[in-house]
């Protein structure tokens, strides 16, 4: 099997990475004491367990994500058999996004690779400043991953992201997790759905 290709890798998380950082700014561009209270409600409703994609990653949220319709790029279709995204933002500023991969069958999805194309491509990213990270393993008991938690600026804001990824065969999920910095009870409800992940294969 051969391993995916790192540029290939960039046109799907620049799909969707830039999506959900600048719907997220949008949203984050209102702030009052009234989201900072909904956020709070948010972390004490009741969550749902939900599955998405195929094959299936499940996890804890506080409300069930949204499909965001997705085409391969043409440069890729030769790579890549399916994508799937899944996303939500809340107005008190957190949001939730799965992305699913499934190469073709002669392609290798490569846990490293993929953690360092995803965290090279927001990076990379138009406006992007004062970016840092730190990487560490993050397991399920089905198989390894990896997560990155990290900082960034952009139009101003201090934005917090939660990173994690795994690959198995030729498939490659991701969650994210953006929240503003210095919000505790977003850093709460990211622990939360983390702690819940689980992959089905």
């Amino acid at each position: 099997m051969a391993k995916y290709s790192t540029n290939c890798l960039r046109i799907i998380l620049g799909l969707t990475v830039s999506f959900g950082i600048f719907y997220f700014l949008g949203k984050y561009a209102i702030e009052s004491n009234f989201f900072n209270n909904q956020n709070k409600t948010l972390l004490e409703s009741e969550w749902v367990f939900e599955s998405y994609g195929n094959p299936e990653i499940s996890l804890l949220t506080p409300v069930k994500l949204n499909a965001q319709p997705l085409t391969v790029p043409a440069d890729a279709r030769g790579m890549i058999e399916k994508l799937e995204s899944y996303n939500y933002t809340s107005d008190e500023n957190f949001q939730i996004m799965i992305n699913l991969v499934t190469y073709t069958d002669n392609i290798s999805a490569n846990l490293q690779g993929s953690a360092d194309g995803s965290v090279n491509q927001m990076k990379q990213m138009t406006g992007i400043q004062n970016f840092s990270f730190q990487e560490e393993d993050f397991m399920l008991p089905n198989m390894p991953g990896k997560k990155q938690t990290g900082n960034y600026v952009l139009q101003g804001k201090e934005i917090k992201f939660e990173n994690v990824l795994f690959t198995k065969a030729n498939h490659l999920w991701q969650v994210t997790i953006q929240y503003k910095k210095g919000d505790g009870n977003g850093q709460k409800k990211a622990k939360k759905i983390l702690e819940s992940i689980r992959v089905n294969i």
